[in-house]
């Protein structure tokens, strides 16, 4: 699908000067303000200027400066801004005739018509060569290592188990990427942990969500 002009959508700089640059970002925010009025193209760019503030400029998304800023303190808000944002990319699909960005509230009431008439959004990040949302998954996956990490360093076995099991759905994202296969051996790796950890702890197997936080 190639890249079509469109006049009536914020553009990328709009949405970084006036919202990433101005104000304390918020995800929701993000989405339904700016990216609802975007093309793909445009919420592409958009998407690797917000991977960009939280990776190089971590205490500008949340302080004014970086004193007393303490970045481990805001792990569990950054994994929940990136599941917002990862949320809205998998639901988001794009009007083929358009050009537009529709988000079904549900796919059990989206209109069928609408669906055949639409491609995922990420489908089409694929076919126009962007990157960004390779970018966006990589960095999500490794602030779910942080608290995977921290929950094996304190032996807090539901909370490792719980960042092992994101960790192997955002690889799933990184499909194709030249992320990949490191980030496979990561998940390869945390699956090993959990063992060593389920085996020093004396707990013979997880039950899914009914393992317990020692």
């Amino acid at each position: 699908m190639p890249a079509r002009a469109c006049d009536f959508c914020h553009s990328p700089e709009r949405f970084e000067e006036e919202y990433l640059e101005t104000y304390f970002p918020k995800a929701f925010v993000s989405i339904e303000e700016y990216f609802t009025q975007m093309c793909p193209d445009a919420i592409a760019t958009s998407l690797g200027s917000i991977v960009e503030l939280l990776g190089q400029r971590t205490y500008y998304y949340y302080k004014n400066h970086r004193q007393n800023f303490k970045q481990g303190e805001y792990w569990d808000n950054i994994v929940e801004q990136c599941k917002i944002v990862g949320d809205y990319l998998e639901r988001a699909r794009v009007d083929i005739e358009s050009g537009s960005v529709l988000v079904p509230q549900s796919t059990i009431f989206f209109d069928y018509d609408a669906m055949q008439e639409s491609k995922q959004l990420l489908s089409v990040f694929h076919e126009n060569g962007h990157k960004a949302h390779f970018d966006f998954y990589a960095f999500y996956f490794d602030y779910n290592v942080k608290l995977f990490n921290e929950g094996i360093g304190f032996c807090l076995l539901s909370q490792a188990y719980h960042y092992s099991k994101e960790l192997e759905r955002l690889v799933e994202k990184l499909r194709g990427s030249s992320y990949e296969a490191s980030y496979q051996e990561v998940v390869k790796r945390s699956k090993e942990l959990i063992s060593l950890l389920r085996s020093r702890l004396g707990i013979e197997e997880l039950q899914g969500s009914d393992a317990k936080t020692h």
